[in-house]
C-alpha cells in the first residue's frame, strides 16, 4: 500500500493491521469444521470439550446480563468499584499501560 500516492504512513498502517484482522477472523482454525485439531480433540474426548465450551459461554453470557442489570443500584467505591493507585508506564496512539501498586501486604491471584 507504501506505493499509493498521497496515503500517510499512519493510514497505511491502520489500514494493513485492519485487513490483517479480517484475514486473521476468517482463518479456518477459527470455525469448527474447518479445524482439524479441534476435530480431533472433540473426537478423542467424545463432545466433552464443546460441553465445556458452551458452559463458559453461558456462564459469561450470564455474567455480563447480571453486570448490566446491576449497573442501576448505587455504586461504591470499595465495595463495587476497586480504586487503586497506579502510573502509566507506557503510551502510545492505541493502549495505555497501568501499573497498579498493591494496597494489602498479601497479594492473590484472581480467580476468574
Amino acid at each position: 500500500m507504501r506505493d499509493v500516492e498521497g496515503v500517510t504512513e499512519y493510514h497505511d498502517q491502520l489500514l494493513e493491521f485492519a485487513l490483517r484482522m479480517l484475514l486473521d477472523a476468517g482463518s479456518p482454525s477459527n470455525f469448527l469444521a474447518a479445524n482439524p485439531e479441534v476435530l480431533a480433540l472433540t473426537q478423542a474426548e467424545k463432545g466433552q470439550n464443546l460441553v465445556r465450551g458452551f458452559k463458559h459461554l453461558a456462564r459469561t453470557s450470564s455474567a455480563r446480563w447480571r453486570a448490566r442489570r446491576g449497573r442501576c443500584r448505587r455504586v461504591r467505591v470499595g465495595k463495587h468499584v476497586a480504586v487503586t493507585p497506579g502510573k502509566v508506564v507506557f503510551r502510545n496512539e492505541l493502549i495505555e499501560l497501568i501499573q497498579y501498586s498493591p494496597t494489602t501486604r498479601d497479594v492473590y491471584a484472581s480467580r476468574s
